[in-house]
Formats: structure tokens, sequence, C-alpha cells
């Protein structure tokens, strides 16, 4: 409940306007509007072939994929013989790493 003193303000800032029930409805409509686009923009996007659209993906489209994931493959390759080039031979060292106790 509010006091008396703030409702006798707020009607003496607001009670001089007029209320035009026309503009009343329609910033009610307009909201009532706003809220179902809100709710139902999910529903729609879902309900909607956007989804079998994105998984028919057209041909060129599944080729660049398989490209890229051989151009992935190569720059692999291409990193590892580097790192084998760019590492100390280990021939004929034990591995790193702590000592083993003799058994």
């Amino acid at each position: 409940m509010q006091p008396v003193e703030a409702r006798s303000e707020m009607l003496k800032q607001y009670g001089g306007e007029p209320a035009h029930p026309l503009i009343v409805l329609l910033k009610c409509a307009a909201g009532l509007l706003t809220l179902v686009a809100v709710a139902a923009g999910p529903w729609v996007l879902i309900s909607s072939d956007a989804v079998v659209i994105a998984a028919e993906q057209p041909a060129f489209q599944l080729a660049r994929s398989f490209l890229s994931a051989e151009e992935s493959k190569r720059i692999f390759e291409e990193r590892r013989q580097h790192y084998k080039d760019a590492s100390p031979r280990t021939e004929g060292r034990p591995p790193a790493g702590p000592p083993r106790k003799p058994e």
C-alpha cells in the first residue's frame, strides 16, 4: 500500500493527463504482440526447415571439408617431421625420466 502523501503526489503529477482509450489499447496491443513474438520466435525457428537445409550441404562445401582435412593432415605431418629433425637422436640412450630401481 502507498502512503496517502505519495498517492496524492502521484495524482497531482499524472492526474491532469487525459486518458485516451485508443492510445491505451494500442499500447496494450503492442505489448501483447511483443510477448507473442518473443515466445513464438524459438518455436518458429525450430519448426521451420532451417535445420534440414543446413544438413543438406552442397557438394562443394562437402569437398571443401575433405580438402581441409587433407590439408590438416599434411600440416601435421610436416610439423611432426620438423620436430623429429629438430630433436636430438636418442638411439642407444635410456629414456629420460627418474632412475629406476634395480630389481
